[in-house]
């Protein structure tokens, strides 16, 4: 616990950007597509690692994407909203699934 600031210090600073994947079934389920997840280790993310709330991340993904990245969440909705991925697939590998099945039941009813 003494070492955390320093610890978290050290990330920030040194931290350029995280990549995460998921596999996940095409909606004829005649393959797999690739669902990504990317921070950019921008100024606004250093000060977040550096005070320890991280937490924030998720959603500093959602709302600054342009700037910091996008959230896994997003591209998933990303893959649904194009018709490659159902929901029922997509769903499980959502990290906030509250705010996914809200924005891709809203992408649905723009559909309709």
């Amino acid at each position: 616990p003494h070492e955390q600031d320093r610890a978290r210090a050290v990330l920030a600073a040194t931290c350029v950007a995280n990549l995460g994947v998921q596999v996940v079934p095409l909606a004829d389920a005649r393959g797999l597509v690739v669902a990504t997840e990317f921070l950019r280790f921008d100024d606004t993310v250093r000060d977040v690692v550096r005070s320890g709330t991280v937490r924030r991340i998720g959603s500093l993904l959602r709302v600054e994407s342009a700037a910091c990245g996008h959230s896994m969440d997003v591209s998933l909705l990303r893959l649904v909203g194009e018709g490659r991925v159902k929901v029922e697939d997509a769903f499980p590998h959502a990290t906030d699934k509250g705010w996914f099945l809200d924005a891709a039941s809203e992408c649905a009813g723009a559909k309709s």
